[in-house]
């Protein structure tokens, strides 16, 4: 089944999705940004916490998962040919996957979204641990760049591809699971709520909206 998913991923509180560089930002670990200045979610960022999302709920039925992101160790081609759920939906180093991700760009509110000049980020600090010793490491203060956004600020995206209903019920629990974005979740950054509707995209390309109960019930059948 072609299908079309629209995502709208709502912050109430502060958030960091990092760029792994330091770019402009004073902080070690600074926040990644659109064209606008503007604060996003890569593909690649969000497929891969969704990925880790569909693993817990594929093992939590008694599904068989490969051991990624090992590439040794995750699902290859052999006289059967046959790949894990996992491997399936998002893709291994030996099978491309079926979809494709857009980043989460911000889309709301308006003033943000519109405004000429990039909105301002604050600074927080934290300290490394030893998990060894589990206290606080010498000399290992570091800054993390968060949005605030004062209120709920929204960003959207989407996913498409073609999946069996089987599969495709997988990713809509994975969807529905989801529940965090970014670094910091034990500071009570990052956490978030994630709306989406899902289309199957007919012969003629006309798209019919499908219920998502209706899928994911068939997944746990």
């Amino acid at each position: 089944m072609r299908f079309r998913a629209k995502l709208n991923v709502h912050f109430d509180g502060a958030f960091n999705v990092g760029s792994g560089t330091m770019g402009g930002s004073l902080a070690q670990r600074p926040m990644l940004t659109d064209w606008r200045g503007l604060p996003m979610v890569p593909a690649s960022s969000f497929k891969g916490r969704l990925r880790h999302t569909c693993k817990q709920l594929a093992e939590a039925m008694g599904q068989e998962t490969c051991d990624d992101p090992v590439a040794e160790a995750m699902c290859q081609p052999g006289e059967d040919e046959r790949f894990c759920p996992i491997c399936r939906l998002f893709g291994s180093p030996w099978l491309e996957s079926p979809l494709t991700f857009t980043d989460l760009t911000l889309m709301e509110p308006a003033f943000l979204a519109e405004a000429r000049t990039p909105p301002r980020t604050s600074l927080r600090y934290g300290v490394g641990l030893s998990r060894r010793r589990r206290v606080a490491q010498d000399q290992l203060l570091y800054t993390t760049e968060v949005f605030l956004p004062g209120g709920t600020v929204t960003l959207k995206g989407e996913i498409s591809g073609q999946l069996d209903d089987r599969d495709l019920g997988l990713l809509v629990a994975g969807l529905e699971n989801l529940l965090a974005l970014g670094g910091g979740k034990t500071s009570g950054m990052g956490w978030c709520e994630l709306e989406f509707e899902l289309y199957r995209i007919e012969d003629d390309g006309s798209e019919t909206l499908l219920s998502a109960d209706d899928v994911r019930r068939r997944w746990l059948s």
